[in-house]
């Protein structure tokens, strides 16, 4: 009785009204026509190097089946959401939009799956439509589907990608969505419930950044989480955990300080930036900007990006992932950005 009265008490911080959302949410994949239940299981498809992709799971979280190409269908109450195809890299990453063979610089966009293009087909994506203009550019999509920036500083970490992002100049870009990301970095409650720990952990110990294996790996809180999201009263009482501290937006700067770090260290001669994207401000501003001072603090250029609320229909309904109008606006601002890192 005294840990339910715990709970109730805990709950109340993190309350939420989700009474618009839809009775049935239904997200499907398809390869080669055949129906498949998530995109992950190796044996179900056809798969090139399964010891390759286990490594990878292993080693940077979830993703889709490299060098594959899925159907995504997503309905709420039977009502079609969207319908999109997405052809993968090697990584699992969305593969290259536009195969530019006289690029002389690479430009790396990473992010989560707002910078995949979620329920987009790749022409609607803003990372393909930079691709079109910037054609002294290879561009890379490295946006991770449910991830954050833990998720690329293990892939970078532990993989050679120099063979696949072969030019030796460019730029990185990581996209912060803030408000998302951070549940991520930090392996919250919510987290677990759907990514089921398999994503990279880390945590500052001595003032250090160390990389503990994956968020399934914490002896307590772990199980802790998956107790509550299998617990349907309990999931709906708790919305949350934990509550965000400055820790965590520190932790959150020093993750994307190694990723600058590691690919500084392959790519020598590269700029590394973080955008700071307040496409979703009217609820997440004041989180945002709470990250700027650790950015400074830990040198890291960045630039803000400006809401782009003001578009209408500018993302897929319950969903929440931006649709090509809020694609389009991103890469109207991503354009204005990087047009000025050219001129500088």
């Amino acid at each position: 009785m005294i840990i339910f009265k715990f709970l109730i008490i805990i709950s109340q911080c993190f309350s939420q009204n989700f009474s618009h959302l839809p009775t049935k949410i239904e997200s499907t994949y398809f390869q080669e026509g055949k129906k498949i239940s998530d995109g992950l299981i190796a044996e179900k498809v056809n798969l090139k190097d399964s010891q390759f992709f286990f490594k990878l799971i292993e080693k940077i979280g979830p993703v889709l089946i490299p060098e594959s190409s899925f159907r995504h269908i997503k309905k709420a109450d039977n009502q079609l959401i969207y319908d999109a195809k997405y052809d993968l890299g090697p990584f699992g990453n969305r593969e290259r939009p536009i195969v530019n063979t006289k690029a002389v610089k690479h430009l790396i966009i990473a992010g989560e799956s707002n910078t995949f293009g979620d329920g987009n087909n790749l022409e609607q994506t803003f990372v393909y439509l930079l691709a079109k203009d910037f054609v002294k550019f290879q561009v890379y999509n490295f946006g991770h589907r449910g991830g954050g920036p833990n998720n690329t500083l293990a892939l970078f970490q532990n993989f050679n990608l120099k063979d696949y992002i072969s030019e030796s100049k460019g730029i990185f870009i990581f996209n912060l969505f803030e408000d998302v990301i951070m549940e991520r970095v930090i392996g919250s409650k919510n987290h677990a419930c759907w990514d089921n720990g398999n994503s990279p952990y880390y945590k500052i110990e001595n003032n250090e950044l160390k990389h503990l294996g994956n968020f399934k790996d914490r002896f307590f809180i772990h199980p802790f989480y998956r107790l509550i999201c299998n617990n349907k009263k309990l999931n709906e009482l708790i919305k949350n955990l934990p509550r965000i501290t400055e820790d965590h937006y520190q932790l959150l700067a020093m993750i994307l300080k190694e990723i600058e770090k590691t690919y500084l260290k392959h790519w020598p001669q590269g700029k590394f930036y973080v955008v700071v994207n307040h496409a979703f401000e009217n609820s997440y501003l004041p989180m945002n900007k709470k990250i700027i001072p650790w950015l400074i603090k830990h040198n890291i250029s960045y630039r803000e990006l400006p809401s782009i609320s003001y578009v209408i229909n500018r993302t897929f309904p319950y969903d929440q992932h931006l649709n090509k109008n809020g694609q389009k606006e991103e890469y109207l601002l991503f354009k204005n950005f990087i047009s000025k890192l050219e001129t500088n």
